[in-house]
């Protein structure tokens, strides 16, 4: 008699289930038949041959996954976990770990800790926004100061998150800049690691082969840092923690940055440029260029100075607090002298506008957008022209006071120039604000006699 028997050629899963059906091995009718033939061991569950046939792919959204998937279960808990592997040795092997690691830790934390991205996450660091909002509510900064720790900021993560739009390419409320300032205020301060700012900065410096420019990249790459990091002093970040959760280490910590400083040096001559303003310009272009270049005023300082702060008769100008202006430093308070050419021209000011609140005429400084919008419309008048008479500077009208301090240094030395422009320390002005030459050594001139060696 034939026996008849079936061989089930593939094994099948019962994904209600679990389990498999089906064999693997001939069945038959007659177990006799098989009397005296080896019984098959079943391998135990802690070894690696046992975990061999549970590992397999697993069909997802109509694919089949190359890696092998392992399936556990406890307390009613169904559990598929990825090995990562489309080893099937392997797969088993890490099969079987994970299998003994849940014996003694439970399922949940034998996955979590095999499968870390399924461990719960840390809370998230504070938004770039988040930061801005809650910094400008305690900081005692100006708010001029503030304004260009914010712009430093954004311009940075916009830098590492490579966002290639600029507010300056559109207005302020326009849909474009909305969207920029949106991505950049959304991002996480968790962005702002020293590898991806490093990164920024090398690819901002190196992104021009004109060595000048690259020069000028690197001194702004340095100040960006350096404002931005501004936002990140002890004092300001004891009083955000206790409502943000802060990056640890803190965003720019531990990197360097280069003195920004830059050496003013200048080519134009400042009585032909004297003379030329005397001849070109009019009303407050004329007015402006006069206090800037012959107090040394600052453009925020002469954008704001009231006429209660003239004193024609003593011919003096005062920068000091008032109810729309605070000075940049306790050392920017300060009288300047003004010559009497300039007096002259402030008196005819005065006799057209008796009234006026403010030396230059422009928007009332309840109505400015924010701390470094100017009133005055003379100003961008006036950066024009100092730009067609040689003025390379990014910033010409402040090059005005530069060219003050040096005079001043010139004729009265470094220290007159440190008060005249109101500098905190003489290593500010000496470093940038003023010009100055190397003595001449001439070892070709005559030897001075002993009795002129003495007088030295």
């Amino acid at each position: 008699m034939t026996t008849n028997t079936s061989e089930v050629e593939k094994s099948l899963e019962n994904e209600k289930k679990g389990t498999q059906r089906g064999h693997t091995l001939p069945v038959s009718p007659f177990p006799a038949a098989y009397q005296g033939t080896q019984k098959t061991v079943r391998a135990a569950k802690s070894s690696v041959d046992f975990w061999k046939a549970k590992v397999r792919p697993r069909e997802i959204r109509g694919t089949v996954t190359p890696e092998l998937y392992v399936r556990l279960k406890e307390s009613g808990r169904d559990t598929w976990v990825n090995l990562n592997t489309s080893n099937r040795i392997t797969a088993a092997a890490k099969a079987r770990n994970l299998w003994l690691s849940a014996q003694s830790k439970g399922l949940v934390a034998a996955v979590a800790e095999f499968r870390p991205k399924s461990a719960p996450r840390a809370a998230r660091s504070a938004t770039v926004g988040e930061l801005l909002t809650d910094a400008k509510a305690i900081s005692t900064v100006r708010a001029s100061s503030f304004a260009q720790y914010e712009l430093s900021l954004r311009r940075l993560v916009a830098g590492v998150l490579r966002l290639k739009h600029t507010p300056a390419v559109s207005g302020a409320k326009s849909p474009a800049n909305l969207a920029w300032r949106a991505k950049v205020e959304g991002a996480s301060l968790d962005i702002l690691t020293a590898a991806k700012v490093e990164a920024w900065r090398k690819a901002y410096i190196q992104s021009t082969t004109d060595e000048k420019a690259r020069i000028s990249r690197r001194n702004t790459a340095s100040a960006v840092i350096r404002n931005a990091r501004a936002l990140f002093t002890p004092a300001l970040v004891r009083l955000l923690g206790a409502n943000l959760r802060l990056p640890d280490p803190l965003p720019l910590a531990g990197l360097t940055v280069s003195n920004s400083t830059r050496r003013f040096k200048t080519t134009v001559d400042p009585r032909e440029l004297y003379a030329s303003a005397l001849v070109d310009l009019k009303g407050d272009e004329l007015t402006a260029f006069l206090l800037c270049i012959t107090a040394g005023l600052r453009k925020g300082e002469a954008d704001l100075l009231p006429w209660a702060h003239v004193d024609l008769g003593a011919s003096l100008v005062t920068v000091a607090p008032t109810s729309w202006f605070l000075p940049k430093t306790e050392e920017s308070q300060r009288s300047t002298p003004i010559p009497p050419d300039v007096v002259k021209h402030l008196r005819a000011a005065r006799a057209e506008a008796p009234a006026a609140e403010f030396v230059l005429t422009g928007l009332d400084p309840a109505k400015r957008r924010d701390a470094k919008t100017y009133r005055c419309k003379c100003w961008k008048a006036l950066a024009a022209w100092l730009r067609a008479k040689n003025f390379a500077s990014p910033n010409p009208i402040h090059e005005l006071r530069k060219l003050s301090g040096s005079l001043v240094n010139l004729t009265a030395g470094l220290e007159a120039a440190r008060r005249h422009l109101g500098h905190r320390n003489i290593s500010t002005t000496a470093n940038s604000y003023v010009t100055g030459s190397a003595a001449l050594v001439n070892l070709a001139a005559p030897m001075p006699t002993r009795t002129a060696l003495g007088r030295y």
